[in-house]
Formats: structure tokens, C-alpha cells, sequence
């Protein structure tokens, strides 16, 4: 803060924080560098991550635009304890996903686009 007001990285921690309070489910991560199942953070809290199907307009060189449905999570680094990679697999809600793209996101976050297996 500077001179008692709030500056925009303390908001959107805020920000970041109220939604994942409202918006965070549980989840099992698979590291494939490791083998390594992780279903807590370092600390023992339950791991969990901000889930959400986002739509996509896709037209890969066609003239018909194809509505997709792309399903992220949005996960805090420090509650993983290491960067997730391509090809790691989340466990959410019975369905198992493999990380398919890793996206720059906010406030120690990351977002993985995932793929259903």
C-alpha cells in the first residue's frame, strides 16, 4: 500500500482470493516428472483450484465457426509447491484431465487449459 491506499496488485489478490473462496473444488494432481500424486498443499491443506468451462469460437480454416467449450483451472503455485507441466494429469469431481496448455495468470495463479481422457 502506499500512504494507506490500496494498490492495484493488493486488489486483485483480494479479488483473487474472494473467488477462489467461492469458486474452488478439490482435485488430485498427478505429476508426470515425478510420478507423484498430490491431493494437499505443502502446508496439508485439501489442494483445490478455481474450475471453469470457458466457450471458444474456433474456425481453423474453414468458413463455419465452430462453438468449443475449454475447460481451465486456475491453480495457486504456492499450493502445488512446484510449476505444473504439459502432460500432468488433474483429477476433478470422477473425471481425469491431462494439462494441456499452461497460461500466464494472476496473483501466483496459474491457469491449465486441460483435455478430458
Amino acid at each position: 500500500m502506499l500512504g494507506g491506499a490500496p494498490m492495484w496488485d493488493d486488489l486483485l489478490d483480494i479479488a483473487t482470493e474472494a473467488v477462489r473462496d467461492v469458486f474452488s473444488v478439490p482435485l488430485t494432481y498427478v505429476r508426470l516428472e515425478t510420478d507423484t500424486t498430490h491431493t494437499t498443499t505443502p502446508s496439508g491443506e485439501p489442494l483445490t483450484a478455481i474450475f471453469d468451462v470457458i466457450p471458444a469460437e474456433s474456425n481453423e480454416g474453414v468458413s463455419l465457426t465452430v462453438a468449443n467449450r475449454i475447460t481451465v483451472i486456475d491453480v495457486r503455485l504456492g499450493d502445488l509447491g512446484f510449476d505444473p507441466a504439459v502432460k500432468d494429469r488433474v483429477t476433478i469431481n470422477g473425471k481425469s484431465y491431462d494439462v494441456n496448455k499452461r497460461l500466464p495468470s494472476s496473483s501466483g495463479m496459474m491457469k491449465l487449459q486441460l483435455r478430458e481422457v
